[in-house]
């Protein structure tokens, strides 16, 4: 079962966490807590297939675009964890201070073993959030994307002006402007610029669909 480890680390009979079981049914729920143990990080839970999918964020989780957190997978929580606030008493695992810092839902746009997209619908974070497995099984960077705005045909026509003959050898397989865009901000290797509102990330992600 998907919370064996979480229940293996845990004494039920020191720790106010849920026990908690695998939910049926299909939810969204979106939290971040605050987790003063150890070391202060933020644990990213998003509710997927009956539990809490769950990474541990070390730094502030980012609000705007353009900046990137590694997010650590963690153990898979019980659906109860998304409201637990409180202390972990010492001597048990992740011993310290939890708080809700940002709570709400999410919808999910795109789901890849190495890859997913979603939308997050919180206080504190809104917008389309990509997680993109970099490094080994549990290393993830975590960030908000950028929307390319007005008319990306528009953008290429500007761009093409810089001869790229690589891009003109891709250009054909590729399936639509958005693709086209980023794939040639890849060659271009300008993350972002007045004609190009878009990252080097989202390039990477775009061209990897």
């Amino acid at each position: 079962m998907r919370l064996e480890e979480y229940w293996e680390k845990r004494d039920f009979e020191k720790t106010r966490e849920p026990k908690g079981n695998e939910k049926t049914g299909r939810g969204n729920i979106y939290v971040i807590q605050k987790h003063q143990a150890t070391h202060l990080h933020y644990d990213l839970r998003l509710e997927m297939d009956g539990v809490l999918k769950s990474w541990a964020v070390p730094k502030t989780p980012p609000p705007e675009s353009g900046v990137k957190r590694l997010a650590v997978q963690v153990e898979d929580h019980p659906v109860d964890y998304a409201d637990f606030e409180g202390a972990i008493p010492e001597g048990q695992y992740g011993a310290g201070t939890v708080e809700i810092w940002d709570k709400g839902q999410y919808v999910l746009k795109n789901r890849k073993e190495n890859k997913l997209v979603f939308e997050i619908k919180g206080h504190k974070l809104k917008g389309v959030y990509c997680l993109v497995r970099f490094k080994g099984k549990k290393n993830w960077l975590f960030f908000k994307t950028k929307k390319i705005h007005g008319n990306p045909r528009e953008h290429i026509n500007i761009l093409l002006s810089k001869e790229q003959p690589a891009f003109f050898k891709l250009k054909k397989s590729l399936r639509n402007p958005r693709e086209q865009l980023a794939v040639l901000a890849f060659y271009l290797k300008k993350p972002s610029s007045k004609h190009l509102q878009i990252s080097l990330s989202e390039a990477l992600h775009y061209r990897n669909n």
